[in-house]
């Protein structure tokens, strides 16, 4: 992603931020400081990015990098204005009590899928004697696809399941995620440990 493409989001979502809190703000201004903070949230996020471009531009930016920037700061953004229009659909008379739980796992679930698709594409450190290559790219492709799976399962879960079940069902997937990367690096400790070593 261009950083003007990046910039062009940011804006959308910022625009979206302030519409959202500004209604948010109407329908219930006794908790207006809450919804100025909300509705700030994101173009602080947003010049925040700017400085990064000042300082250094995304093009000197390596792909990987900027894969985990993307994802990372269009994700905050998103549950962000995610957050403010739920209590928006709230104030108008949808009952969101178990919406606002819903909407947030799968928040969550599509922000671990972003990370386990950007995850493969982030390259390991080259300096380092003992790095191998294909054995770090495998272990990085395998923790992708089990963030991947673990967000879909995560996300399924808070939108099929009932909320009473969905917590301890979502929390399983992820668990399970967690577990079979720790899994990986272990095994692949192992086989590097007995990959025999050329001192230079």
């Amino acid at each position: 992603m261009t950083a003007i493409r990046l910039q062009m989001i940011l804006c959308l979502l910022t625009f979206a931020a302030a519409a959202i809190g500004f209604s948010n703000w109407f329908l219930k201004p006794e908790a207006g400081a809450v919804w100025i903070v909300g509705s700030l949230s994101v173009p602080v996020l947003w010049a925040i990015v700017a400085f990064m471009e000042q300082r250094r531009p995304l093009s000197d930016y390596s792909i990987s990098e900027k894969n985990i920037l993307t994802v990372s700061v269009l994700s905050a953004a998103a549950m962000l204005v995610v957050a403010q229009g739920v209590h928006l659909v709230e104030f108008l008379g949808v009952s969101a009590s178990d919406a606002i739980d819903r909407v947030w796992g799968v928040c969550v679930g599509a922000v671990l899928v972003g990370i386990g698709n950007a995850t493969p594409k982030v390259l390991p450190p080259l300096s380092k004697p003992q790095c191998s290559l294909p054995n770090s790219h495998a272990v990085q492709r395998f923790a992708g696809w089990a963030l991947v799976f673990g967000g879909v399962g995560y996300a399924l879960s808070w939108l099929m399941l009932p909320v009473d079940s969905a917590g301890f069902a979502a929390t399983a997937f992820c668990l399970g995620a967690v577990i079979a990367i720790a899994w990986r690096c272990a095994v692949a400790g192992v086989q590097r440990s007995r990959t025999p070593q050329i001192d230079g």
